[in-house]
């Protein structure tokens, strides 16, 4: 899927409304943004599941010392081909090939959904900051209106067009809190980014979405990251801290 997705970061550039994927990247980027902000001039950034490097790339013309581990093949090599000034290697999220206390920040943005034990991870990116280093980890909430954990159930035992099957780990804010507390963090943010059953919105009728987004925006960021309803939005962001 390396092309498919070098193409949506294409897409969330030239239109971040255009649809769901696109959308729910843009939400996670503005606050990844401003947890950059709080990173060292210069300073060291692992991207745990880079993919095709979009991120990076942003880091590195911001002046970051950035570096990115991918396992897949096609994800990494269509990386290299894009950004051959960066450095991107085989590497596994569960097993980081870097000494201790080596990074001031680590990102790992839709990964540890499709790990069995997504807690052993988080111990690696804890373990590879640098004291008062942060953790920027996206994860699958278990409510989310988009109805997501009840297609991951039926799609694990039955096989339904158009849908892909994959093991899918779910989080709540609750069981996130205590991943990142279990995994060495001193402190840890939960984060609700994008509310709504929108992808189910974008099958049916996906030319409706960009405008509607736009439209719905003021409400999403007013509701998707309140203690009520966090855990119904589309994705939970933790911010661990050393």
């Amino acid at each position: 899927m390396a092309g498919e997705f070098a193409h949506r970061y294409d897409t969330l550039v030239d239109n971040p409304y255009a649809n769901t994927f696109t959308y729910g990247r843009k939400k996670i980027e503005e606050l990844l943004d401003l947890v950059v902000d709080g990173v060292p001039a210069g300073g060291r950034i692992l991207d745990a599941g880079c993919g095709t490097g979009f991120t990076l790339r942003k880091l590195a013309d911001r002046g970051f010392d950035v570096v990115g581990i991918e396992p897949s093949e096609g994800m990494r090599a269509r990386a290299r081909s894009l950004y051959p000034d960066i450095p991107i290697i085989d590497g596994d999220i569960e097993d980081l090939p870097f000494p201790c206390a080596t990074f001031d920040l680590v990102i790992s943005i839709e990964v540890i959904r499709y790990l069995a034990e997504p807690e052993k991870s988080l111990s690696e990116l804890a373990r590879v900051l640098r004291p008062s280093g942060a953790a920027f980890v996206t994860a699958t909430p278990r409510y989310a209106l988009n109805g997501y954990a009840l297609v991951s159930a039926v799609t694990s035992r039955v096989a339904v067009p158009t849908f892909t099957k994959v093991e899918t780990s779910f989080m709540t804010t609750r069981s996130a809190r205590q991943a990142l507390r279990v995994a060495g963090f001193r402190q840890g943010e939960i984060h609700g980014r994008f509310i709504g059953p929108w992808h189910v919105l974008g099958r049916i009728a996906p030319r409706s979405v960009p405008p509607l987004l736009r439209r719905f925006e003021p409400w999403d960021d007013k509701w998707s990251d309140r203690d009520l309803t966090r855990d119904l939005a589309n994705h939970l962001v933790l911010i661990g801290r050393r």
